[in-house]
């Protein structure tokens, strides 16, 4: 009785021969083992079949019309490097089998009279050389992988969008479908190293922060996965070390001492090499998350999750520095709160917190990537505008006026309270030819220059106060000064929020 095999091995065995007898009775005795079988009756039969579908091992007769098997692994070769290969022949002085496996590159030489138990011991030989050609394979294309990512890894970005970076370089890794990156807030907040204070999940519940597949939507780790699967998770991401359980592998982010989250894959790996190599990624991962935290807790408001003034102030000089070198226009927009103390008093502090915290999201919605969204104190923000003229600032100037047309918080009993803004802007426009060979422009004229920018904006803004608020200035125009005209003296201009923005005023050179 025919014996059948238990399980599926996962393999697949090409066998190619223009003996149709032979080709049947070989093909029955791999099938035996639990091998998946493809058959071929000539040579470009069979290199069609595999340019077409990953092969794990090639048997494959010594002597074939048309083309032979030699010509056949020298084709094969040019494409696929990897895939084994055993000649089989009927005739056992054709070729001396030692020098045939070193010139061709092939695992085995199976001489057919040799019976069915030799062949099945050339079939094991050569699936276990194909694992680990193919693990190997894997290791170096992996480790070139994380290589390649990893200077995107730890470049400063917003951390939103290095979550969803590392969520994307996982799946390309592995090649796993359906995942996500579960980050933890609470022990950020704890340890003070991380700047998801808007994230607030109490007793170290961990958040969804960018997912896939089935998961895309969620979270809550509850939501995701189901309470019991998430108590799991949480205990494997405090016992530190990857996990392969539940048709998933978990691996933790942790830098030293601190555990950051974690990586989930819905799937689980057949070698441990695998998960060695979405480990090495996960820490080079945790320390771009913390570094990245780290940097946006000193840079980053809390509480509008837009820049903080400091940061700002240094992002202005290097703009300006890269609109003088590029000869381009650059933009500046204040924008204040109309009637902060209303809606203070009328809501109580905490509309007016909702307030802020709606408008900076409002203003990182009205403008590119490109463009720095500050807060310059209180109720008073700052957009710059690299490379925008006139018109272009009048278009986000006009779209962030709309915008705040139908913006309002809820009061403590629920009423709604209106948010209007004013909005005085200024461009500078676009500096003459620079001259890379003149001496580097001081650091003072740079920041003369924007404080001049600054008070010209908030004349315009002040401007619109006056004459009804809730809406914007006309666009005002700057040109570039030399270095020797310092913009703005001690008795001309407003210098209100150029003193507030830390640009003091200079008297002396």
């Amino acid at each position: 009785m025919p014996r059948r095999p238990t399980t599926k091995s996962g393999r697949s065995v090409l066998i190619v021969d223009d003996n149709a007898e032979y080709l049947s009775s070989c093909a029955r005795l791999v099938g035996r083992d639990g091998h998946d079988v493809l058959t071929a009756h000539n040579a470009r039969e069979g290199l069609a079949i595999l340019r077409s579908r990953a092969v794990d091992l090639v048997l494959v007769d010594y002597f074939m019309p048309g083309m032979t098997s030699e010509e056949l692994v020298a084709e094969l070769r040019r494409f696929n490097p990897l895939v084994q290969v055993v000649l089989q022949t009927g005739y056992a002085n054709d070729r001396p089998p030692r020098e045939m496996l070193q010139r061709l590159d092939i695992q085995g030489y199976h001489d057919k009279s040799e019976g069915p138990e030799k062949l099945r011991m050339w079939i094991d030989i050569g699936l276990k050389a194909a694992f680990t050609t193919q693990l190997l394979n894997k290791s170096r294309i992996g480790l070139a992988y994380i290589l390649s990512v990893t200077p995107e890894l730890h470049r400063i970005q917003p951390l939103e969008d290095l979550l969803q970076g590392v969520l994307v370089q996982t799946v390309g890794l592995l090649g796993a479908v359906d995942s996500f990156l579960a980050v933890a807030p609470a022990a950020r907040e704890a340890d003070a190293e991380h700047g998801f204070v808007a994230v607030t999940h109490r007793g170290g519940e961990l958040r969804i922060c960018a997912a896939t597949g089935r998961f895309a939507g969620h979270e809550s780790l509850q939501g995701a996965v189901g309470d019991e699967r998430a108590r799991r998770l949480a205990s494997a991401l405090e016992r530190s070390l990857p996990e392969t359980h539940d048709g998933a592998t978990v691996v933790p982010l942790r830098v030293g001492d601190t555990n950051l989250g974690m990586i989930y894959v819905d799937r689980t790996f057949s070698s441990e090499r695998e998960v060695e190599l979405l480990m090495l990624f996960a820490n080079q991962a945790a320390v771009a998350i913390q570094n990245v935290s780290l940097y946006e807790l000193a840079a980053v408001d809390p509480l509008t999750r837009v820049y903080t003034r400091r940061f700002y102030e240094h992002a202005f000089i290097r703009e300006l520095r890269t609109a003088q070198r590029a000869g381009a226009p650059i933009g500046f927009v204040l924008v204040d709160v109309d009637d902060m103390k209303t809606l203070n008093d009328s809501g109580g502090h905490l509309a007016g917190d909702r307030a802020l915290e709606a408008l900076g999201a409002l203003l990182k919605g009205a403008t590119r990537a490109s463009d720095i969204v500050g807060r310059f104190g209180g109720d008073e923000f700052a957009v710059l505008l690299p490379r925008t003229d006139a018109a272009g600032a009048r278009a986000v100037v006009d779209r962030i006026v709309d915008a705040t047309r139908t913006l309002s918080v809820e009061a403590a009993d629920g009423t709604p309270l209106p948010v209007r803004v004013s909005v005085g802007a200024v461009v500078l426009d676009a500096a003459a030819t620079f001259d890379r060979r003149a001496p580097p422009t001081p650091h003072r004229f740079f920041k003369s220059l924007a404080r001049a920018m600054i008070a010209r904006a908030d004349e315009a803004l002040y401007t619109v106060k006056g004459d009804g608020k809730g809406r914007a200035a006309p666009i005002q125009s700057m040109a570039w000064t030399r270095e020797e005209d310092a913009p703005m003296d001690a008795e001309s201009g407003s210098h209100r929020l150029a003193a507030a923005f830390g640009m003091p005023l200079l008297d002396a050179r």
